[in-house]
């Protein structure tokens, strides 16, 4: 499994590949308060906070055309993925 996270100040971003549902992307709200946004960071995302989860196993639909419309809608950009990507397979994290 390889998961990657991308961190903005109003949405957080997983991506990676799984080998129970393959690709997979997850986009969540992150909470504006220091301490909800802390708990948050500490011990996961809630249910009620994600936006979008999509993967290649159970939803056929989800592909790089639909990717680049969650990564638009959201202010991420497809660079920001490879660079986190990059950086781990370079092993500088």
């Amino acid at each position: 499994m390889s998961r990657y996270e991308i961190l903005h100040e109003d949405y957080g971003l997983a991506f990676g590949e799984d080998h129970a549902v393959g690709e997979f992307l997850m986009i969540w709200c992150r909470p504006q308060d220091p301490d909800k946004r802390k708990a948050q960071d500490t011990f996961g995302v809630d249910p009620y906070e994600v936006l979008v989860d999509r993967d290649t196993m159970f939803d056929k639909t989800f592909n790089n055309d639909e990717l680049l419309k969650e990564l638009d809608k959201y202010g991420f950009d497809i660079s920001e993925l490879q660079a986190v990507y990059n950086k781990h397979e370079a092993g500088l994290f």
